[in-house]
């Protein structure tokens, strides 16, 4: 998932809001 954030750091808000224990 490591890849995915670095470079979904757009989508990384949506993610913290889906998953607020995400690492963005």
């Amino acid at each position: 998932m490591r890849r995915i954030l670095k470079y979904n750091k757009e989508k990384c808000q949506c993610i913290l809001i889906f998953i607020k224990f995400a690492k963005c």
